[in-house]
C-alpha cells in the first residue's frame, strides 16, 4: 500500500539483476513500473536491459558508470515511455477486436 507514495517521492528506481541466465533474460517488472511512474532507471548492464533500451529507444544510467554525479542528473534522461505496453495498446496491435468480429460473423452464418 505504501509503494505508490514512495515512488512518487523518488527520482530514480534501482534495478540490479545478476547477469546470469535465466535472470538476465527475464522481464524486469520493476523497470516497467519505474518507467510507467516516470522515474529514471539506475541499473546494471545485462541482456534484457540492453534489448529493452533498443526496443523502446531508452537509455538507462548504468551502475558501472559510477554514481558520483547522479544527484545532478535529470531522471528523464534515463527513463523510457512504456505506453506501448498498456493493455489498450497491446490489444489494439494484436487485432483481438477484428478476430472476435470475424468469429461472430462465422458463428452467425452457421446458426439456422
Amino acid at each position: 500500500d505504501d509503494v505508490p507514495g514512495w515512488i512518487s517521492k523518488a527520482r530514480f528506481g534501482l534495478n540490479f539483476i545478476p547477469d546470469v541466465y535465466p535472470f538476465n533474460v527475464q522481464t524486469s517488472t520493476k523497470v516497467l513500473e519505474y518507467c510507467a511512474a516516470g522515474l529514471g532507471v539506475v541499473t546494471n548492464d545485462y541482456e534484457w536491459i540492453r534489448n529493452f533500451e533498443t526496443c523502446h529507444h531508452a537509455s538507462f544510467y548504468k551502475i558501472e558508470s559510477g554514481l558520483a554525479d547522479l544527484k545532478a542528473m535529470d531522471p528523464q534522461g534515463f527513463s523510457a515511455s512504456v505506453d506501448s505496453l498498456e493493455w489498450s495498446s497491446l490489444l489494439e496491435r494484436c487485432g483481438l477486436e477484428e478476430f472476435l468480429v470475424a468469429c461472430a460473423s462465422v458463428s452467425e452464418r452457421r446458426t439456422p
